[in-house]
This record gives structure tokens, C-alpha cells and sequence, in this order.
């Protein structure tokens, strides 16, 4: 592993997240999103494996970082004096594609994303394949419609006080409980690695719960038929235990790589529209808790550079469920 060269950019103005940049000089770009209770520090341990590429970790939750994303919610047009019809997804997608045009090489990035970043990820490339070079995710929330409105407010109550809980273990005891496979840890700078805020749960409940699909990946930008289908990967991490269980499932990812990819789940329906647009694959990850960046970060890194170069994922370690 190279050491890494980092500088980190924070308020900027009204215009972009806060974020850090490694390996400026490289010649590609990768960004890094991360998900709830988390913040750009949670890649430390995976970016020693990426140095060939130039990273940018953006922090989604930090104060500068979330007054962004209100100011989009609270400028969007509301009718009859209802809540601005803006969500939280569309607002950080907007944020993520203007850090990308101004500080990713030519404009365009290798796309990642853990747990909600990951569907924070696949909507920025379904909506911005001008700026998307691949896509890789993991951990996808399951998308839930028509939830009932009281159930609402007691999940999120309920997920950010069982959070907070377990935020309380000592980090020796959180790791025991997990049989000291995964780094809980985050460390960093930017004081919101590893603390949950009500608002980070809100804006959890608020996405998995809106009532939309996952958005179609839009071939307008890739129109050359001449150019290569756009890679895109997503794996199921689907170790549990009773501490830590898990939501993620190879069906679930299956379905939310054949939304993105824009056709039916049937994939052998050769004459379906658009049907070679997208290069997809679905893993599943048996032996991986949900936040496998820290539990495995070389294997995570191998898996973001196998999307990246079009190479096999790593043998043994992961089911293909799902081949375009």
C-alpha cells in the first residue's frame, strides 16, 4: 500500500459539500460515498488499496454539508402550502454531480457507495451518466412504499435510540460482538464519523420510505453504440448476527440492479430495450457484515477496482446471483 497524499476542502461557500481529495495527480477519479452514522473518514482503511485513483470522500452530514442540502429541499417549488416536493436523495445528487464537474478529473468519476450512500450512488449515475464512468454499490436500503404515517416517526425514533445505544459500547465490546472482524471505528477529523443524528435517521426513514423506484440508468449521454455498456456492480452483504442483523439481500439487490439497469428482472429477454445499455452484475457477499469497507477493506477495494477495470471479482469470496 502507497501512502496517500490528502487535502480537505470544507465550506465552500453555498456551492459544495464538504469533502477530502486523495491523490490529486492520478489520472481517474473515484468517489466515495458513505452512508448513516458515518462520514468521508469512513474510507481511511480502503483508500491505501485505491492510490492509483484519485478519491474524493465528500461527508454528507457534517453542519456545512447539511444546511446544502436543506437550502435545495427548501427552494423547491411546493404547491398549496405543502412541503417542498425535493428529497433528501435528489438534493445530495444534485450536490455530488456539482462536485463532480468541478473537482473530478474531465468532469466524470467512478461512482461507489456503502448503504444509503450506495442508493445515494445509483441515483447520481441514473440521473448523470454524463458524469458516471461505472458504478459500484453495497448495502442497498430496502425501498419501502405506502408505509403507514404513524409508522413513521416511531422508526425513527426507534432506529436513532437503538443507534445511540449502541454508540454507548466501548469500541473493545463492539468489536467482541463481532468477533473483531470489523473496525468500528472511523476516526477522522471531521467530529461526525460514527455519532447518529435524528436528522441522519430522517433522512433514512424519508428515502426508504418515498414511495419511489430506483431510478433508470438514461442511455442519452452514451448514445455511441460504438461505446462499451456501463459497468455497473452491486453486492449483498448478507452476514448476521444478533447484534448486528442484516437487511441486505441478493434478491433485493438483484431487483434494485435490474431498476437501475432498466429492464425486467428476467434477464434472458434478449429483445428488451435498451437491454445492452448496461453491464450488470449482482454479488452476494456471504461471509460480510453490512459495513464490509471496514471488515474486509482490501477485498472491498479489490472489488471497486474489478468493477472499475472490467476484471472477475475476487474468487471464493463472492456468489454471482445475477449476470446481464
Amino acid at each position: 500500500m502507497a501512502t496517500q497524499s490528502a487535502s480537505s476542502h470544507h465550506d465552500h461557500g453555498e456551492t459544495y459539500l464538504d469533502f477530502a481529495s486523495y491523490d490529486d495527480s492520478a489520472s481517474a477519479t473515484t468517489i466515495l460515498i458513505h452512508g448513516v452514522s458515518a462520514s468521508g473518514s469512513d474510507w481511511s482503511l480502503v483508500q491505501p488499496y485505491l492510490c492509483t485513483y484519485h478519491l474524493l470522500t465528500p461527508s454528507l452530514f457534517t453542519q456545512h454539508s447539511l444546511k446544502l442540502a436543506r437550502s435545495l429541499r427548501e427552494s423547491a417549488p411546493g404547491s398549496n402550502g405543502h412541503l417542498p416536493q425535493l428529497s433528501w436523495q435528489a438534493s445530495y445528487v444534485v450536490l455530488m454531480a456539482a462536485l463532480i464537474r468541478r473537482y473530478a478529473k474531465n468532469g466524470k468519476a467512478h461512482i461507489v457507495g456503502l448503504s444509503l450512500g450506495g442508493n445515494f450512488a445509483m441515483a447520481l449515475a441514473a440521473a448523470h451518466p454524463d458524469l458516471s464512468l461505472s458504478l459500484f454499490v453495497s448495502g442497498l436500503p430496502r425501498l419501502i412504499s405506502n408505509a403507514p404515517a404513524l409508522a413513521l416517526p416511531l422508526a425513527k425514533h426507534g432506529i436513532w435510540a437503538t443507534q445511540r445505544l449502541i454508540e454507548m459500547l466501548p469500541l473493545t465490546t463492539h468489536r467482541k460482538l463481532l468477533d473483531g472482524e470489523v473496525d468500528a471505528d472511523p476516526g477522522g477529523s471531521d467530529g461526525v464519523g460514527g455519532k447518529t443524528s435524528l436528522e441522519e435517521v430522517q433522512i433514512v426513514v424519508e428515502t426508504v420510505t418515498g414511495g419511489y423506484p430506483v431510478p433508470t440508468f438514461e442511455m442519452t449521454e452514451r448514445s455511441d453504440t460504438s461505446e462499451p455498456s456501463f459497468r455497473a456492480r452491486v453486492v449483498a452483504a448478507t452476514r448476521s448476527k444478533w447484534f448486528m442483523l442484516t437487511t441486505e439481500s441478493s434478491t433485493w439487490a438483484i431487483e434494485a440492479g435490474s431498476k437501475f439497469a432498466g429492464r425486467p428482472r428476467n434477464k434472458d429477454l434478449a429483445d428488451y430495450e435498451g437491454s445492452g445499455c448496461v453491464d450488470l452484475k449482482v454479488f452476494e457477499a456471504k461471509r460480510m457484515f453490512h459495513p464490509w469497507n471496514r471488515q474486509d477493506p482490501e477485498l472491498f477495494a479489490k472489488s471497486i477496482i474489478a468493477t472499475i477495470e472490467g476484471l472477475d471479482f475476487p474468487a471464493g469470496d463472492m456468489r454471482e446471483v445475477l449476470a446481464s
